[in-house]
């Protein structure tokens, strides 16, 4: 086979060395799993792949990746990773980090200043060995920036439409800093809103080629301060600034070698070399710039051109074509991505997962349904598919090869395929676990009149309980050239029909339906689906596309074979109609089947679920959970505090369909909110009529259809009088189930650095405490958390900017105060404190106090205990003369201002009593007996297991002095996090017997047990991943600690 254009002469080898531990795992990841518990267990297990279903995942914080770990989507672009968070996507998850692959996903955020993609950075020892392949990452704020790494490859991505505004020049599609040894191939980095397609600095030998840098606000590809600078066979034109480039930021770019490359249209020059640069550019065409070469004298030129005849589009390779039925040489391939030939270009060898060829051309006639395949492996092997147009296009077939016995034995293979006819392009796309799976010497193509047993079927799945006959469908309309991606798009129309067909549209033109549900397969083995449509369709089974049958066309059909196991899989058809005719039928055959329409599939039907403010699924509340009116249901209700913007949050999952919210609530006014589904508005005016009163209930309820997946709900107020009282939440749709809201943990003390805690203590006989958290920064998603007795919490939503917030109207409790920043999911305990009333001075009788029975101060007389503070041996001076200190009164203890959180229990059980008679101010008896006193009369002071407290107070300034303390051994908390096969080690040396409880963050124990010894272990396998309270209890004292339970 002949290149018609020039091709690169010169094939780099990018060597991905990748050591994982025999513990390694690899995980897949569902719809709605959580990716970063997916990570965090391969990460700890020593490395390993986690892949994600086909879909969409949301996310509201970070992915952190590790060491050894590889990130994959079930297919190339199959599976999209989106958030509307302004946060950086994927990150490392530390510094001197090795072997981290990225691939086959679409990465979608946002295109804010704090927004990104790809983030794989060090500020102190450099990373080792990163890949990223097949990555589609757009309108992200910063693309994808890797900075301090050694060993680099980018290949076959799509790096466009990144940027952010006010960070013109610097937020680029890619930037690589400090990165050594980097090799960027078969890629696209277009339409940055902000900066440069490529960005290099401070590097060393980067290559890049045949990619493409167009359209970009700023510059093209452009590289200062860095030694080796490769740029071969690039199309890069209609850029804001220069297109190819290389100046200096404080040295000299040295060592440029730019070749073959086609510059047009850019607004300043196409090509640049200054400030002192050194190297070679050869055979370049550079037309239509503001000044086409703009090159210093220390750069040698040799054969370039400005010619616009032949433009950039001419330079597209092409390929001669191919007689399906002949053996075709691997090697003679049109494209490729990842591979080698081997010695003198012999076959297609050193394959790793993801590699592909292509074949343009191939010419099948008039069909054929079977290939041969000649292929050795010294190791475990792969699976090679055979697909039809693009690396992503329709699976025509799948070919495993196995271990041959070395790389030099060649064993020939044969599978069945779709059947194809006609030219067509086919690309082998490699698939398989780690280091090289195969070589590949030739193949051809056959018409066989029996077909193959298939291998590694897809695994029938348990099918949800409430199915029912039919398929569900979603009625869109629109005007589109291509399949759309009806996940960002709202439904006309929603229901569950018998069969798929187009008996539920509206129009003739300008529509769409998606269909799901599920199919039940008889028998194992190779299974043909097909769509003939009029316009575009597609169809996926278990989430993997089989058929593919895009694009504007007549009535046209299209197929697919995929291996599956006898049992119920999962079936999605896409379609779009714009104009003409409009056709959409899907056939299936297989192992007993003859070709035909499949005869019955099976819906999802609809259950209900109802969420109270301290269940699963509720999140948080701008306001507070009060009980302070009669007729709600639950513990309480949702108060938002009357102002326009508070709403309350919840967190569902389920399929897609139609969804029917119902609140219970009560007002005494006309009020009105909006229901937000993962950021966006579904419903925008919802009237919440007045009941009548506070204690009259009433429900509201809307209908709208939601996609499939998890689901971030919101209901807000719109008008200045806020929501009313919402007493729950109550859910209709199909397969709808309350997730979680709290993921681990991450230590948010920097962000939190500012918090300080301001108490006041109720009064003796009033409900008047008061907590006040005051913090330096916050925004939207700052909430504080109060616990109170270890009871349930509710989280209070900080308005932005605010300064401060207070709890009122508290009484005498302990209290645990924790914050929370929503929007990076992460939890920080603040303090633990207690409120306690205080009753202020209260007088007693005048009379002498013995000097062996109180403690005198100025004139006041202050209760403590010898176990409590050891003060048997401490001495006081009072006015000059020095008294001892002892205790008095057992009795003290049952006045309301030595109430204890015991509830009056005598804990302090070795007061004891003095001499005489000590009356309260109503005169009632404290303790009998007589008591002498040197003074006439003292004022006892509350708050008696405190004295710290008691000692800043005025009245005990000066010449006095307070007793000490006595200094108890914390309690050892260990280890921190708690992995799935520990136990948690508590000692409690130095504060004796104790009970250990365990909260959830939701403030709820959920175990609960004694310390009879010095130390214990506690059995925990049986809670979830997540962040927990420890609470260690001693007859005096209250001790936390928080730790992480990791599985």
């Amino acid at each position: 086979m002949v290149k018609t254009n020039y091709f690169i002469n010169m094939i780099k080898v990018f060597i991905l060395l990748i050591s994982l531990s025999l513990s390694a795992a690899d995980i897949t990841v569902p719809l709605g799993g959580n990716i970063q518990d997916a990570l965090d267990d391969v990460g700890s297990s020593g490395g390993g792949t986690v892949t994600l279903a086909s879909g969409t995942f949301t996310i509201t914080s970070s992915l952190k990746i590790s060491s050894n770990t590889t990130l994959q989507g079930s297919g190339t672009y199959a599976t999209t990773i989106k958030t509307t968070k302004n946060i950086k996507m994927i990150v490392q998850s530390g510094y001197g980090l090795k072997n981290i692959t990225i691939q086959n996903l679409t990465l979608s955020g946002t295109n804010a200043s704090d927004g990104g993609g790809i983030e794989i950075i060090s500020y102190g020892e450099d990373h080792d060995t990163v890949k990223i392949s097949s990555v589609r990452c757009y309108n992200t704020g910063w693309g994808v920036h890797i900075k301090g790494v050694k060993n680099v490859l980018v290949e076959n991505c799509d790096f466009s439409e990144n940027g952010t505004a006010g960070k013109e020049g610097f937020a680029h599609n890619m930037y690589l800093r400090r990165c050594y040894g980097a090799v960027v191939r078969n890629s696209t980095f277009n339409n940055s809103t902000s900066a440069n397609g490529i960005n290099i600095s401070y590097s060393e030998d980067i290559e890049i080629y045949d990619c493409e840098m167009s359209g970009n606000y700023f510059r093209g590809v452009r590289a200062a301060d860095t030694e080796g600078y490769l740029v071969h066979d690039c199309i890069i034109t209609g850029n804001g600034d220069f297109g190819l480039g290389a100046n200096s930021e404080n040295f000299t770019t040295r060592d440029i070698d730019w070749k073959n490359n086609c510059v047009a249209n850019n607004a300043k020059d196409g090509i640049y070399a200054k400030s002192g640069a050194t190297g070679k550019i050869l055979n370049c065409n550079s037309y239509g710039n503001g000044d086409d070469y703009d090159v210093t004298s220390t750069v040698s030129q040799s054969s370039n051109i400005s010619d616009s005849s032949k433009t950039c589009e001419d330079t597209v390779e092409t390929c001669d074509s191919y007689n399906a039925f002949s053996q075709i040489e691997a090697e003679d391939f049109c494209e490729q991505s990842g591979i080698q030939t081997g010695n003198t270009n012999s076959f297609v060898g050193w394959v790793n997962n993801g590699d592909w060829v292509k074949y343009e051309n191939v010419d099948f006639g008039s069909g054929v349904n079977s290939i041969e395949i000649s292929a050795s492996s010294g190791t475990s092997g792969g699976i090679i598919e055979i697909r039809q147009g693009s690396v992503s296009g329709t699976l025509l077939g799948t070919v495993e090869v196995t271990n041959t016995g070395s790389f030099t034995s060649w064993e020939t293979l044969t599978a069945s395929i779709s059947e194809i006819n006609d030219k067509q392009d086919i690309y082998f796309v490699f698939t398989g676990g780690n280091g090289y799976l195969f070589d590949v010497d030739w193949f051809k193509f056959s018409k066989e009149t029996t077909t193959n047993i298939c291998n590694s079927p897809l695994v029938a799945i348990i099918p949800p309980s409430n199915l029912t006959p039919g398929i569900s469908y979603m009625y869109y309309e629109g005007s589109w050239n291509s399949l759309p991606n009806f996940n960002s798009l709202t439904p006309v129309s929603t229901g569950v029909g018998s069969t798929i067909d187009l008996s539920n549209v509206s129009n003739g033109d300008n529509f769409g339906l998606t269909f799901n549900g599920y199919v039940n397969i008889p028998n194992d083995g190779n299974h043909t689906f097909y769509t003939t449509s009029d316009d575009g369709s597609s169809l996926w089974i278990d989430g993997n596309k089989v058929v593919d049958n895009d694009g504007l066309h007549g009535a046209r059909e299209a197929s697919g074979i995929v291996c599956l196991e006898a049992g119920y899989h999962k079936i999605e058809v896409q379609f779009f109609e714009k104009t003409g005719g409009n056709v959409l039928t899907v056939a299936y055959e297989g192992p007993g089947i003859s070709k035909q329409n499949i005869p019955t599939y099976y819906a999802v039907t609809n259950n209900t679920i109802t969420i109270q403010e301290d269940e699963t699924g509720f999140c948080s509340a701008e306001g507070t959970v009060d009980s302070n009116h009669t007729g709600h249901t639950g513990s309480g209700f949702l108060n938002t505090a009357n102002v326009l913007g508070n709403g309350i949050d919840w967190k569902l999952n389920g399929s897609a369909g139609s969804y029917t919210f119902t609140w219970r609530y009560a007002s005494t006014s006309n009020r009105s909110a909006k229901l937000v589904v993962d950021g966006s508005t579904v419903a925008s005016s919802i009237s919440f009529n007045s009941t009548g009163s506070w204690t009259s209930w009433e429900t509201e309820s809307v209908t709208v259809d939601l996609s499939d997946g998890v689901k971030d709900i919101r209901l807000e107020a719109t008008n200045n009088s806020g929501l009313g009282n919402i007493d729950y939440i109550q859910v209709t749709g199909p397969n709808v189930s309350a997730l979680a809201c709290t993921t681990i943990g991450e230590d948010c003390s920097d962000f939190f650095g500012g918090l300080s805690i301001t108490q006041t203590n109720p009064g003796c006989s009033n409900n008047n405490g008061q907590i006040t958290v005051n913090f330096e920064d916050s925004d939207v998603y700052t909430q504080i958390q109060l616990s109170i007795d270890g009871g349930n919490s509710y989280p209070i939503t900080v308005n932005d900017n605010a300064g401060s917030y207070s709890f009122t109207g508290l009484s005498n409790a302990e209290y645990q105060v924790a914050a929370r920043y929503a929007g990076g999911d992460c939890d920080y305990n603040v303090a633990h404190l207690i409120l306690i009333q205080d009753c202020g001075d209260i007088p007693l009788n005048p009379g002498g106090v013995s000097w062996h029975d109180s403690y005198e101060a100025n004139g006041f007389c202050w209760c403590s205990t010898n176990f409590d503070h050891n003060l048997g041996s401490k001495k006081v001076i009072v006015n000059g003369t020095q008294y001892s200190v002892v205790d008095i009164c057992d009795e003290l203890e049952k006045h309301p201002l030595f109430r204890s959180r015991n509830n009056g229990d005598n804990i302090y059980n070795d007061v004891q009593c003095g001499n005489g008679p000590i009356n309260d101010s109503n005169d009632e008896p404290l303790c009998p007996g007589r008591v002498d006193m040197g003074v006439e009369g003292c004022l006892l002071r509350g708050v008696h297991w405190d004295m710290e407290w008691l000692a800043s107070r005025d009245r005990f300034q000066g010449n006095n002095r307070s007793p000490d303390i006595v200094k108890n051994e914390d309690p050892m908390v260990y280890p921190n996090p708690l992995n799935n096969a520990d136990l948690l080690n508590i000692t409690v040396s130095g504060i004796g017997t104790a009970q250990v409880e365990v909260y959830s963050l939701a403030g709820l124990r959920i175990h609960s047990e004694s310390v009879k010894d010095e130390s214990t272990t506690l059995d925990l396998k049986h809670l979830n991943t997540d962040v927990y309270i420890i609470k260690i209890l001693d007859n005096k004292k209250t001790y936390f600690s928080k730790i992480s339970i990791q599985k």
